[in-house]
């Protein structure tokens, strides 16, 4: 795996930590932004297509398309590269797995955890789609769950803004042809309805844990997304609720003007069948072949190509032990799926409202008078069946009008549910005569404009006739499109100045004070975002000098460093330079060799300081000059040499002197590395003589020894 960008820096600011994935265009890497202090996650355009114009400019294309996207569900870009050699997007760091991997570790899903994931996968399919971008490879490999549950969608590679374009089946959809839409397949006009058959295929996978169509080549798999009827998920997973049948074959409608209309509106059912499991829809599948007359019959594409195109099933790889901590799932009873044969799927415009609850209560009768039908049909027991049906009936309906007119006032009428039906439809149904109903809209985005969000009284309470029902409907909040607006520059301005531009953007603000010794008290140090960058969060952190620290603090350790260096360091520290020597060294030209304080000891500022620096020079034996009134003129004088053990545990420099008699002979600096030091080219008179050695380490006790040198 090619790892040459591991431990470097990027544009001096992301420092490359470990290869995170390898997809198809690029490698992704973790890595930590040493400006901002955080981890993130880094995408490198492979080096063998970095040099392919068509794979840059949809590397860029990416970059571009996610840069107008800012939602909790959709995984954000921080920042952009495009230098000559190297393309990378700087992105959230996001620590999950893939959808794909979480599925092979589970098998599939409950309907429950597979609603749950959808309706957040639409979440951010309804925000893309808002800003005009169509995803156009939406599957489980470009999903990412998080410990929290959260869904996140990813790489917008192949994203496109939405337009009456053409797609290229053979470029683009090939690696992801078992999740391709059949508008996809044939080349034709795409819209944002091709991100929601899409999603409907993962949706399938979720609940199943199998794929709708599969084969030995891309060419059988796009036929069969054109023409072939999958199986319902509920004949592979019996307990999957009737609602979520339609659900998923409604989002597979192969016939695009068949299909969702929108990601709202699939949120919207999503929502529906999450408070009532037993709803159904009125959907139904299609002959699938029909769809190959689409809304624009044209001429299918060449296939040939993809004829030959092998599909490989890479076995699951292990998936690292992860758990994903979900919400409680709905706790209600599901009616078993009963199997009916598949009627022709209406447009949406012809059914606007979901079916009215009268007519579902008519329809589950009528199923089940079939099935007892069926089951007794061949029976005895038929005709004793039939008249005591038929006596329970006489029975009921006759003390129905007994209770009526004679039997007092009536228990009342059961409110019928008019969730996610159009208000204006409920009011002008006769069936609703009875009631007397009150309108009052609420802003909401995600339910589908017009259609009621809630009701007072709720389904299932007893009401009077005539009695008032309050039906509240969605209208769509009312908010200025925004704008892109790049922070201004606040450095060593004042604090009000940003907030009262933060203020008329209506963004929130978080103060954060730390010390600088060169931005004044009370003045901004800098923001995040940085100037010049988009304002895409909810909050900006602005941060503001607290001046400079006066407390006490470490020594730093200037060892090694050039002495001019240290001194303008330790003097804008506001410590104060006593002295600096030089000393004959083997370490370089003016590097620190010794300081005092040494390094880690408390001080404040004013503390003095001393900084021993190398002369550049090696050190050489130094002989005093000899004292003309030491000894006696006619005495025979000779040379002599001693060895000085040095401490090589402590670095540094050492100082050592040699007195004889009193006299100092010898005083020099060496290095402590060494261990020991022989000096030779004493001078003395011809004989042993005793001499007192002293070795200096500064900040240390000084070590004096005795010791002898002979002159000879």
């Amino acid at each position: 795996m090619d790892d040459k960008y591991i431990g470097k820096l990027l544009d001096s600011r992301y420092e490359i930590l470990d290869i995170s994935g390898v997809g198809g265009m690029a490698v992704v890497y973790k890595a930590r932004d040493r400006a901002l202090n955080r981890y993130v996650a880094i995408k490198v355009l492979k080096d063998e297509l970095a040099q392919d114009e068509e794979f840059r400019s949809r590397f860029r294309n990416e970059s571009q398309t996610v840069a107008r996207l800012s939602h909790h569900n959709i995984v954000s870009i921080y920042d952009v590269s495009h230098t000559e050699g190297l393309n990378y997007i700087v992105m959230e760091l996001v620590d999950g797995i893939t959808l794909k991997e979480y599925l092979q570790k589970k098998g599939r899903l409950t309907w429950q955890e597979a609603l749950f994931f959808a309706q957040q996968i639409a979440r951010a399919l309804e925000h893309a789609h808002s800003r005009g971008i169509i995803h156009q490879d939406i599957k489980p490999h470009n999903i990412m769950i998080l410990r929290d549950a959260t869904a996140k969608v990813t790489d917008f590679g192949i994203a496109k803004f939405a337009a009456k374009e053409e797609t290229q089946v053979v470029k683009e959809a090939i690696g992801s042809v078992h999740y391709i839409s059949p508008e996809q397949a044939r080349g034709s006009t795409i819209d944002y309805r091709t991100d929601l058959y899409s999603l409907g295929v993962v949706m399938y996978e979720m609940l199943t844990g199998k794929l709708p169509f599969d084969g030995d080549n891309a060419l059988s798999i796009v036929m069969q997304h054109i023409s072939a009827m999958p199986l319902m998920p509920s004949e592979i997973v019996p307990s999957i609720p009737s609602g979520m049948n339609e659900i998923v074959m409604h989002a597979m409608c192969p016939t695009i003007s068949r299909r969702y209309s929108s990601a709202s509106e699939l949120y919207a059912d999503l929502e529906r069948l999450k408070s009532d499991p037993n709803m159904t829809f009125g959907y139904s599948t299609e002959t699938r072949g029909e769809a190959i007359e689409s809304d624009e019959t044209q001429k299918l594409p060449n296939f040939e190509m993809l004829s030959n195109v092998p599909i490989h099933h890479t076995p699951a790889k292990p998936v690292r032990d992860y758990e994903v901590e979900l919400p409680p799932p709905v706790r209600r009873e599901v009616q078993e799926p009963v199997y009916e044969e598949r009627r022709q799927a209406q447009p949406y415009e012809e059914r606007r409202a979901a079916p009215r609850p009268a007519e579902r209560k008519r329809e589950r009768e009528r199923r089940r008078r079939e099935e007892e039908e069926e089951r007794f049909s061949d029976s005895p027991l038929l005709m004793v069946a039939v008249a005591l049906l038929a006596i329970v009936l006489i029975g009921g309906v006759a003390f129905f009008w007994f209770s009526r007119f004679w039997g007092g006032e009536s228990e009342g009428v059961e409110v019928p549910s008019f969730l996610g039906a159009v208000y204006t439809d409920v009011l002008n149904d006769p069936e609703y005569a009875q009631f007397r109903f009150d309108t009052e809209p609420r802003e909401d985005d995600t339910s589908p404009e017009n259609t009621v969000i809630d009701q007072n009284p709720a389904r299932g309470d007893k009401i009077q006739e005539n009695a008032t029902i309050t039906l509240y409907y969605a209208v769509p909040k009312e908010e200025d499109e925004e704008e892109d607006v790049q922070m201004e520059d606040f450095t060593d301005r004042e604090l009000q100045t940003a907030l009262d531009f933060l203020k008329e953007l209506d963004k929130k603000s978080e103060v954060i004070e730390e010390f600088d010794e060169a931005i004044e008290e009370g003045r901004i140090i800098r923001t995040v975002p940085d100037a010049g960058q988009t304002i895409r969060e909810e909050k900006v952190r602005i941060y503001v000098s607290k001046g400079p620290d006066d407390g006490p603090f470490e020594m730093p350790d200037y060892f090694n460093m050039d002495y001019s260096k240290a001194i303008a360091d330790l003097t804008e520290r506001g410590l104060v330079l006593d002295k600096a020597e030089p000393r004959d060294t083997n370490m370089p030209k003016d590097a620190v060799v010794d300081q005092s304080p040494e390094e880690g000891e408390t001080v404040e500022k004013g503390t003095k300081v001393t900084l021993y620096y190398s002369s550049g020079e090696k050190p050489e034996d130094k002989p005093q000059d000899k004292d003309p009134d030491a000894q006696d003129p006619d005495e025979t004088v000779g040379t002599g040499s001693i060895t000085i053990p040095l401490p090589s545990d402590v670095p540094g420099d050492a100082k050592v002197t040699i007195e004889m008699s009193g006299r100092r002979i010898y005083e020099n600096y060496f290095s402590t590395a060494q261990g020991s030091v022989t000096i030779s080219g004493l001078e003395g008179s011809i004989g042993t003589h005793d001499v007192v050695v002293t070795v200096e380490i500064p900040n240390r006790p000084a070590n004096n020894f005795d010791s002898t040198i002979t002159f000879s």
